[in-house]
């Protein structure tokens, strides 16, 4: 049976993405990890569904974006997405899964050491806490299968150039998971943790690291998404816009240019 979708308007109306109604639907995650990622060189969006961070990272001006998306549901909503964008010549996508090694491997566009960044948004491992989804697609979004996050992370950081940056977005209790499962070839680790109100313990991490550094681990002072109006506060409705970019030095919002 053919699934139920719908087309919305994002970065204030300068992206259309169709996307599943049941399921994984992007919203804040997406648009906050595209905010922190580098838009320049070539960018690998990594399990990328229908593609917002990829496709947000083009129209910011990355030369080139590979999507990497195993699902086939969520693999054509994207190659919708890139057409409908009008950035085929930009974006690319590779349907294949991360913990299919040998797969993996054999893709040309995936070669190693060929990415000046990796923006990644990994399953959480919802499964594995609670009672699974009954969607199957929000159960292939938040839910590893086939393998587990120390994988999907040296998948992401064997792409990098030396110099390369790993994004990240994770929840805020995996933060020990996240640490121990993080290659060792990634260094200078900074964790921005996210917090829906100023009062509100994190609930979300973003996680900046970079290939062959050996810098100390840094962590910011929180980033705060609403005020006591429950609106965003000013900085992250300019991320939600697209107009801001997220520093991982500082953990401000940055006017883009």
């Amino acid at each position: 049976m053919q699934q139920a979708f719908s087309d919305d308007w994002f970065l204030d109306g300068r992206l259309l993405l169709r996307q599943p109604v049941k399921g994984h639907r992007v919203g804040t995650d997406a648009l906050l990890l595209a905010a922190i990622t580098p838009a320049q060189g070539r960018v690998c969006d990594l399990g990328s569904g229908v593609g917002a961070i990829g496709l947000a990272l083009a129209l910011d001006g990355t030369n080139q974006v590979v999507l990497v998306e195993r699902d086939p549901v969520f693999a054509d909503h994207a190659r919708h997405n890139i057409t409908l964008a009008g950035l085929g010549e930009q974006v690319r996508l590779v349907q294949t899964d991360v913990f299919d090694r040998k797969a993996f491997l054999q893709q040309p566009e995936l070669a190693d050491q060929s990415f000046d960044a990796v923006a990644t948004n990994p399953p959480f491992d919802q499964a594995l806490r609670g009672r699974a989804s009954p969607s199957p697609l929000k159960q292939a979004a938040h839910a590893m299968q086939g393998g587990n996050l120390t994988e999907w992370l040296k998948a992401g950081a064997r792409l990098l150039k030396d110099g390369g940056v790993l994004t990240l977005i994770h929840r805020a209790d995996r933060l020990a998971d996240i640490l121990q499962a993080m290659p060792r070839r990634l260094g200078g680790v900074t964790i921005l943790p996210v917090q829906p109100l100023a009062e509100q313990v994190a609930t979300r991490l973003l996680i900046a690291a970079t290939a062959g550094s050996r810098a100390a681990l840094t962590l910011l002072p929180p980033l705060i998404l609403h005020g006591r109006d429950g609106c965003f506060m000013p900085d992250i409705e300019q991320v939600h816009q697209g107009r801001a970019a997220i520093s991982m030095r500082t953990g401000l919002s940055v006017l883009s240019q």
